[in-house]
C-alpha cells in the first residue's frame, strides 16, 4: 500500500504525523497494548479520562495504570467485546475493546471509549 497527498508519496514521518494528528483529534479515548499488555498508544482523551500524562503511560503495563482493563481479557480471547459501561478514573465511559491483527497473527488490542458521564 502506498499512501499519496496532492504532492506524492508521503514519507515515514509525515505519515506517523497526520496518525496522531488524526488519534488525537477524536473525542474518544484510544489505548491500545502489545500482547505482553504494555501500553503502547495513548491518545489526547484517553490521557484526559486517566488523569496521567502519556509519558507516564506509554512503555508500563495497562493494569498497572488501570487494574479493572477489559485488554487482557481480548489477548487471551482474541476476541471483540462490545458496549462495555465501564467507570475509569470517576467517569462513566462505554467501551469497545478489539484484538489488533496484522497478517492473521494478534499483535496486541485496542481499547476505544467514549464518555458517557455528560450525555
Amino acid at each position: 500500500m502506498r499512501i499519496m497527498n496532492k504532492k506524492g508519496a508521503v514519507s515515514l514521518p509525515e505519515l506517523e504525523e497526520q496518525f496522531h494528528a488524526v488519534i488525537n483529534s477524536v473525542q474518544n479515548g484510544i489505548m491500545a497494548v502489545d500482547c505482553q499488555g504494555i501500553l503502547t498508544l495513548v491518545n489526547k482523551m484517553a490521557e484526559e479520562i486517566l488523569g496521567i500524562k502519556r509519558e507516564n503511560l506509554i512503555g508500563r503495563s495497562v493494569v498497572e495504570v488501570y487494574p479493572e482493563t477489559l485488554l487482557l481479557g481480548i489477548l487471551e480471547s482474541k476476541k471483540p467485546l462490545l458496549g462495555q459501561k465501564l467507570i475509569v478514573n470517576g467517569t462513566v465511559v462505554m467501551a469497545n475493546y478489539a484484538p489488533i491483527m496484522v497478517n492473521g497473527k494478534m499483535n496486541g488490542a485496542v481499547s476505544v471509549f467514549q464518555d458517557i458521564s455528560v450525555m
